[in-house]
């Protein structure tokens, strides 16, 4: 089963998996990480997920920021069999990863993905629109 973790500082990653549930409903298994925003220690948080992970089951984890804590803290978890992570979380790459068909994702679907989605990634001043293209 593919599993989504989010992870983030403060509250974002709780936002994006609502976004998420808006888009795909309760057809995704997401689950958010909000770091620092309790008591409760970002690795006891991380241990109580990864709890109720098969050796199966596939695992993407998206974090906010490169090099940031709580992106290093998913670094230990690259040594676990499908266990992608990818950082600099933005909501059009999880929604295209997560309704991937298929087994286990590859290496270079997830970097095409990646490739694909960036585009998506506008400085909207220098943007053309035609009004036609908008979509409601």
């Amino acid at each position: 089963m593919r599993k989504i973790l989010i992870a983030s500082h403060s509250e974002l990653a709780e936002g994006m998996k609502q976004t998420l549930k808006f888009f795909a409903g309760n057809q995704i298994d997401v689950s958010a990480i909000c770091a620092y925003v309790d008591e409760e220690s970002l690795q006891s948080k991380l241990d109580a997920f990864f709890e109720k992970v098969s050796d199966e089951d596939e695992v993407l984890i998206f974090t906010d920021l490169l090099g940031g804590s709580v992106n290093q803290a998913m670094l230990s978890y690259l040594n676990r069999r499908h266990v992608h992570v990818i950082t600099g979380v933005f909501l059009s790459i999880i929604l295209e990863l997560i309704f991937k068909e298929g087994s286990y994702l590859t290496k270079e679907e997830i970097q095409a993905a990646l490739k694909k989605t960036k585009k998506g990634i506008v400085y909207m001043n220098d943007y053309t629109v035609d009004i036609h293209d908008i979509d409601e």
